[in-house]
């Protein structure tokens, strides 16, 4: 499957299979998981924090500027992610490592954000875009790791 696009959005480039990819793989899982729990210590935090602010018109308008900030400063943690992602993809090897984490911090602060303060929308796609993120930082920290390896699972389960 690699080598194709998946729904039309996210061109995965083409590698040739080795086993040992499938340690790869097994690695990769266990750092998903750390990304895992770090979105649920912030998604924590925020939480916590708004719950301090008792009254829903001054935390919703708060939460709303707060999530514009971050998307204003780091205009690729916008909407549900899933054009970002698509476009980083195809920018991967400009990226810098440290742009990159601190676009998976914001994307996830962002998130918690709009969680927290009721906000419509859901979780799969900011998942997938913070996994596809988490990805193409593997692959920008480990070049000799394809970037199909890391971006495929995420984004597989868009097709």
């Amino acid at each position: 499957m690699t080598g194709s696009s998946i729904s039309g959005q996210y061109l995965i480039p083409a590698y040739d299979f080795d086993a040992n990819y499938l340690l790869t793989g097994a690695l990769l899982g266990v750092l998903s998981t750390f990304e895992l729990i770090s979105f649920a210590l912030i998604n924590k935090l925020v939480a916590a924090a708004f719950q301090r602010i008792s009254n829903p018109l001054i935390s919703a308008p708060l939460g709303s500027a707060l999530v514009g900030l971050i998307a204003f400063a780091l205009f690729l943690t916008a909407a549900s992610g899933s054009s970002q992602l698509a476009t980083q993809l195809e920018i991967s090897t400009t990226l810098e490592t440290g742009f990159i984490v601190a676009i998976l911090i914001a994307k996830m602060a962002a998130v918690a954000l709009s969680l927290s303060r009721g906000f419509q929308g859901g979780m799969v796609f900011p998942m997938i875009f913070l996994g596809g993120k988490v990805g193409i930082l593997v692959n920008n920290v480990f070049p000799n790791i394809s970037l199909s390896l890391p971006c495929w699972q995420p984004c597989q389960r868009l097709s």
